[in-house]
């Protein structure tokens, strides 16, 4: 699948239909010819340079990505150790099902709301961010292990292999390799939700409340800018986790 993914990608027609948006936006920026409601091209880049420049840019970013590092691991050690054990137990496995259904049809705001009540603001990012991604790891992992082949299992009990064995040798390296399909896009939504926390929790440093700030002073440029660094990051951290995949879990 992902060959296939990778032969359709070609570099020269991404940046074509980057210069061609680009161009779009210069034009209907002239003809809006509203600088509040549709900057130029222009005000976008200088405003992002201004940001970039800013003393307090590096902590900003910092604090949002923390926050968002840490939902993650939080978020997939919870779900790797829920999905074990509902593996073995049936009655765990029927009792967070409600629990998980709940999490995945309430609106993402009306949590953040919920836990601003509950919790501090700056915790509140942090935990929207482990609710929203606890159920992609948790159902990843069970399914997998769900899939394993029974006949593998039955050797391993035939041969007397322990379950510590087991887990380390042949259930935890494949629940790796299908987490690894998930992560990237995941980490990218959680790192979304978690800016969307901070839009309504407004802790100290974050990118959320900076956007918030801006959206109450009506600085559009600075919005698209700050969207436009979102992006950038989340690129990286897609970059991360595919070096990771190919040095690390796919090698060889």
């Amino acid at each position: 699948m992902s060959t296939s993914h990778y032969s359709l990608k070609n570099n020269k027609y991404i940046i074509f239909s980057i210069i061609i948006i680009l161009l779009i936006w210069q034009f209907a920026s002239i003809y809006i010819d509203n600088r509040l409601l549709f900057p130029s091209v222009i005000d976008v880049i200088k405003s992002t340079i201004t940001i970039v420049s800013n003393k307090n840019f590096v902590t900003i970013i910092f604090y949002s990505v923390i926050r968002g590092v840490k939902s993650f691991f939080i978020s997939i050690s919870i779900a790797l150790i829920l999905g074990i054990l509902s593996y073995f137990n049936k009655l765990i496995y029927n009792s967070i099902l409600p629990i998980l259904s709940i999490i995945k049809a309430v609106p993402t705001m009306a949590f953040i709301v919920l836990l601003l009540i509950w919790t501090s603001k700056d915790y509140a990012p942090v935990i929207i961010g482990i609710m929203i991604s606890l159920p992609i790891f948790y159902d990843a992992i069970l399914n997998t292990i769900v899939s394993i082949d029974k006949n593998l299992l039955q050797m391993c009990n035939v041969y007397k292999i322990s379950v510590k064995d087991k887990m380390k040798h042949i259930i935890v390296p494949i629940i790796i390799i299908e987490l690894n399909k998930v992560i990237s896009s995941t980490f990218s939504l959680i790192f979304k939700v978690v800016i969307s926390g901070e839009v309504y929790s407004q802790p100290t440093y974050g990118i959320g409340a900076i956007i918030q700030l801006e959206k109450m002073q009506l600085n559009t440029e600075n919005i698209i800018s700050w969207i436009i660094i979102i992006t950038i990051i989340s690129y990286i951290f897609e970059l991360f986790f595919k070096t990771i995949d190919k040095r690390y879990i796919h090698k060889g």
